[in-house]
């Protein structure tokens, strides 16, 4: 997203808000996207969207201002930008918590050029 495509969030948006949000940039970026409808019926911790392009694959776990991300979600994400360290792939996958702070970053992140090593 650049300058001319800057976009304003709301100061704190819902999570289903930062979610519509991030589907539009993924979108817009050619990114396949997935998400949990309800989180009751997945395995507990596993990020709340995730998404593919080209080899790339974002893994993000949506947070509202003042909640907290549960330990196994901590576990879950930390587990996943292992792995890519330890296959050597880290530059083309990560996994991170959005934040209403960092809702724009991931959207800029979405519709960015593919990257390059």
């Amino acid at each position: 997203m650049n300058k001319t495509q800057q976009k304003t969030f709301a100061p704190n948006p819902t999570e289903a808000e930062m979610r519509e949000t991030l589907r539009a940039a993924a979108k817009a970026g050619g990114w396949m996207m997935w998400f949990v409808h309800d989180s009751r019926h997945s395995p507990a911790g596993w990020p709340d969207m995730w998404f593919l392009r080209g080899g790339e694959a974002l893994f993000m776990e949506l947070k509202r201002t003042g909640k907290k991300w549960t330990p196994v979600q901590e576990k879950t994400i930390y587990a996943l930008r292992e792995f890519a360290e330890a296959h050597g792939i880290a530059h083309w996958m990560d996994a991170f918590v959005v934040t209403p702070g960092t809702l724009q970053a991931a959207c800029e992140m979405l519709t960015a050029s593919r990257r390059t090593p």
